[in-house]
């Protein structure tokens, strides 16, 4: 890899044309919403469920601490799995619809994208008619306390990494301006007994509030901040088995940054 912000390791090949016209982030259609609630809870999460036990030999680590917030809340993840990290925080709150946030090159799939709508994909806006369909629709999850908000902060998928990537305070804006806590969810990677592929423990911090003595800059700062150092000292110490190897491509930007400056 060469730049740890911006470089991608999905392999999704997908053309990004940006968000159709006239895009609705949740249909008004009675027959479609209850189609997403058949897709979502009878179909997505019990596959999810048990390929994540038979793939990935999955396990949550504190759970419990999610039943403790009766309302709204977002969860902050690292992003180290594909269709997997989209489904797996449905699977750690139970009844709470989880909406993750998402790059809208996600709604550019051929034939899928009701399917990822129905899953609870949450594209991000990338015109101003847009931006106002994202924002109402977030006020309806988060004011009427439709479901969670998930946000994978190190926004670029890198499949089974150990570590945690540098990332921007940007989203953590969203639970201080709606004034709702936070868990960090950690997904962490260690040996089988039998085979190569990594087992996969999933360790859930929280809840973290806001301070009320922090404006919105400071405070989605201390929350970014918080989540970070969480990530960072639970993959420390408990992401075991290093299944990719992950190597920084000092050469060739070395190379680029004398191009540049000649």
């Amino acid at each position: 890899y060469k730049d740890e912000l911006n470089d991608d390791f999905a392999s999704n090949k997908i053309v990004n044309k940006g968000l159709p016209k006239n895009f609705s982030y949740y249909p008004k259609n009675k027959f479609w919403r209850f189609i997403a609630n058949v897709v979502y809870y009878v179909i997505a999460i019990p596959i999810v469920f048990i390929g994540n036990k038979i793939y990935l030999h999955h396990k949550f680590v504190n759970r419990k601490v999610l039943k403790s917030i009766k309302g709204p809340y977002f969860i902050f993840s690292n992003h180290s799995n594909g269709f997997s990290d989209a489904i797996t925080p449905p699977l750690s709150n139970g009844k709470k619809k989880a909406y993750t946030l998402a790059n809208n090159d996600c709604m550019n799939i051929k034939g899928f994208r009701n399917i990822i709508k129905m899953v609870g994909g949450f594209p991000l806006p990338d015109n101003f008619e847009n931006a106002r369909k994202f924002k109402k629709r977030m006020d309806e999850i988060i004011n009427d306390n439709k479901g969670i908000i998930v946000i994978y902060p190190e926004a670029h998928i890198w499949p089974y990494y150990t570590s945690i990537r540098p990332f921007v305070d940007t989203s953590f804006k969203y639970p201080v301006k709606y004034n709702v806590p936070i868990f960090i969810m950690t997904h962490c990677y260690q040996k089988r007994k039998i085979g190569s592929r990594p087992k996969m423990v999933t360790f859930i911090d929280g809840p973290f509030y806001p301070k009320v003595e922090l404006n919105v800059n400071e405070n989605a700062q201390y929350l970014r901040d918080l989540a970070y150092d969480i990530m960072k000292k639970r993959t420390s110490e408990h992401s075991t088995y290093q299944y990719v190897t992950y190597i920084k491509d000092v050469e060739n930007i070395e190379k680029n940054e004398e191009e540049d400056h000649e």
